[in-house]
């Protein structure tokens, strides 16, 4: 590595820490820790919570492209939710970084034919199953999602950005191989959709954006 692309990296790390204790930095995750304590006070869960990977059992080499878990607003899901215009009972929902389970929770208020969850952290993974225990609809995965096969059914694949590019681009290109292989209604719905050119490039289409999520399609 080079000597400036070195302090560059160092400097911009300390750019995040620094960003870290900044006034508005501090009340917005306060505010976000008391909406979530709100949320799973009322349904008797425990998903909220801003959890750092680092200290987490997780087997995969793929580790180091995972992002800390953080549980989608209600409210954020809802909105990326009503842009998808479907017959749920059509579909299986699957949720790439599953964590503790949240978006699973609010989407189980559809009636999708199936949820499935896919975590790679043992931690996160076993929160999720005593969050989820009640549900039958539901199956949780403790997996590299690399290593998960796609279903033949109609597929809603859900992702808050749960890892970084290197990740997306596989899952990306598994998936529209999954659905030239098997022709089948299949949508992506993408929320803090940081990482959409990897999607573009392996073939998938953007049907909808929303200030915080993006819809995508394959291109058949």
């Amino acid at each position: 590595m080079q000597l400036m692309e070195l302090i560059g990296r160092l400097l911009r790390r300390l750019k995040r820490e620094l960003a870290h204790y900044h006034p508005r930095a501090f009340r917005s995750r306060r505010a976000l820790a008391e909406r979530d304590a709100r949320y799973d006070d009322a349904h008797g869960v425990d998903t909220g919570g801003d959890i750092d990977l680092k200290g987490l059992a997780i087997s995969s080499p793929n580790r180091r492209f995972g992002t800390k878990y953080s549980a989608i607003p209600p409210e954020e899901f809802a909105r990326g939710m009503t842009a998808l215009s479907i017959q749920h009972e059509d579909f299986t929902f699957i949720d790439f970084g599953s964590g503790k389970g949240r978006a699973l929770l609010l989407a189980a208020d559809f009636p999708f034919r199936k949820l499935i969850g896919i975590e790679f952290a043992r931690e996160l993974h076993e929160a999720a199953a005593t969050n989820l225990r009640n549900r039958s609809n539901v199956q949780l995965l403790c997996m590299d999602v690399l290593e998960f096969e796609f279903p033949q059914d109609p597929l809603v694949v859900f992702l808050y950005n749960p890892f970084g590019p290197e990740i997306i681009t596989q899952v990306a290109h598994r998936l529209y191989s999954s659905s030239a292989a098997n022709r089948r209604p299949v949508y992506v719905l993408y929320l803090n959709p940081f990482h959409v050119d990897p999607w573009l490039l392996a073939g998938f289409r953007v049907l909808r954006r929303g200030d915080l999520f993006v819809i995508l399609c394959p291109q058949q």
